[in-house]
């Protein structure tokens, strides 16, 4: 068997079984060992030094791709929409909790500091709790 159809097959075997891991870094042996199937069908004399190389690049390529993904979708995936949106109090309560117009129906909402709102003031979405969205004055 030639080395590109070696690199081929270990590139399709490593890519089904990405399939049944689900963990992406098999995937990127994958797509390695398929650049370098590649890279043999155009330069069949193609050594085995440059082979590995071009193999640890690809991989060293894709295994930083991934983990950049990994961490920013850990790190910033749970925002709310809603954080620093300014709604206007409709009804207030004098411990804070009030009722406020946002995206086109009321809401319940608690300002997190300070003073009772009053009705028609406009604050700034900090935060949620649940479905309480958490107000602040503006400054």
């Amino acid at each position: 068997m030639s080395q590109t159809v070696l690199w081929a097959a270990l590139a399709g075997g490593l890519i089904v079984a990405e399939i049944f891991t689900g963990t992406l870094y098999l995937l990127v042996l994958g797509l390695a060992a398929g650049a370098v199937a590649a890279a043999l069908e155009f330069v069949p004399a193609l050594g085995p030094l440059p082979q590995i190389v071009i193999f640890g690049v690809v991989c060293l390529g894709g295994f930083f791709i991934v983990y950049n993904l990994r961490r920013n979708a850990r790190r910033g995936g749970n925002e709310s929409l809603d954080i620093g949106a300014l709604v206007q109090v409709v009804r207030a309560e004098p411990d804070g909790r009030c009722r406020v117009q946002h995206r086109g129906t009321e809401w319940d909402a608690r300002v997190v500091s300070g003073t009772a709102p009053a009705p028609g003031e406009w604050l700034t979405v900090t935060g949620t709790e649940a479905n309480v969205l958490l107000l602040k004055r503006r400054k």
